[in-house]
């Protein structure tokens, strides 16, 4: 399954070399292509859950790095290659180089039990009933609406600023390589911390006062690059806290699979609610005028995020009505 997603991808980004509508770059882009990271993904996920337990965290930590680090280059190989040979020229390239790095290391990428081996296990709901799997799925989803904000805005940001859009590759570089050291440091945390309602609002808390902050009042680049690493430590480390809160279920690949949707439609309707906001009147110095609506919806939505801590006090309250019951029993 593994091939075949990588196999989707590579087609996915050739077809849209050759695009020549919106229609076209909507369908291989956004369809065809997240249906190969899809198929990529989900045994990745279950591999992951076969060969970690204790430190599962920082397994997920270490992979989920793995695309951050990519990022950190990729920003400039984009930039000059769009620069220098066009979007279409680019795409294929991207294609071809995802083939060639991606071939030899597909054949290690094996699960630890075989396939016989594997129980056919009954999809479990009971999750449903559990409160802190509904504040835990609401922090996510809010989360998902704003955490890709930033990457698609601060490199105009800079331009608006008068920087070059090498300024602009230069602020994702430093957002992504800061997303793979927090991933790497909270997925740890998450292993050898018991307490993920904490490490959950930590995480957004911090990310929403930057992005009102440093960002909202960023009138220069140092400012914009602290915040781009800020934000990037804390707000891209949330992903690794999926696999605790896939221990509410007894299938934990798919309380997984909801928490990827969710975090899904915040992506997918980011931007068109973001575009919208740049085009309203700001006469406010806060954002550069243009980026304020923007900068408090990112803010806002963050802040909200981080109604996962309320997920600490319904623990206590479960676990104290599980002991409860279990004295009765006695």
């Amino acid at each position: 399954m593994v091939i075949a997603g990588c196999a989707i991808c590579a087609i996915s980004l050739l077809w849209a070399s050759f695009a020549n509508s919106i229609a076209e770059l909507i369908a291989s882009q956004g369809v065809l292509y997240g249906t190969g990271v899809l198929i990529v993904y989900a045994p990745l996920v279950s591999m992951l859950n076969e060969w970690f337990v204790e430190r599962r965290g920082l397994a997920y930590g270490v992979v989920f790095a793995g695309g951050g680090f990519s990022g950190v280059g990729l920003p400039f190989l984009m930039e000059w290659l769009l620069a220098t040979y066009g979007y279409r020229t680019a795409l294929r390239v991207i294609a071809v180089a995802q083939v060639i790095l991606l071939a030899p290391v597909l054949p290690l990428v094996k699960g630890r039990l075989s396939s016989g081996r594997h129980e056919k296990a009954s999809l479990d709901f009971d999750f449903l009933r559990n409160p802190q799997f509904w504040v835990l799925s609401l922090s996510n989803l809010l989360q998902g609406f704003a955490i890709y904000v930033p990457s698609i805005y601060l490199p105009t940001f800079a331009t608006l600023l008068g920087h070059s859009a090498r300024t602009g590759a230069l602020l994702l570089a430093a957002l992504n390589i800061a997303s793979t050291l927090g991933q790497v440091v909270f997925g740890h945390l998450s292993d050898r911390f018991n307490n993920i309602f904490i490490l959950v609002f930590v995480t957004t808390f911090v990310s929403a006062v930057a992005s009102f902050c440093m960002w909202g009042f960023a009138q220069s680049l140092a400012p914009l690059l602290t915040y781009a690493i800020v934000f990037g430590f804390f707000a891209g480390a949330y992903v690794v806290f999926w696999p605790k809160f896939a221990l509410l279920s007894k299938d934990p690949l798919l309380l997984y699979g909801i928490m990827a949707f969710g975090k899904g439609i915040g992506n997918f309707a980011a931007g068109p609610i973001t575009a919208r906001l740049l085009l309203l009147p700001s006469s406010s110095k806060y954002g550069l005028g243009t980026y304020k609506n923007i900068i408090v919806y990112t803010g806002t939505l963050l802040l909200a995020s981080s109604i996962g801590i309320i997920g600490w006090p319904m623990k206590i309250i479960a676990i104290r009505r599980a002991s409860r019951n279990e004295n009765l029993l006695r």
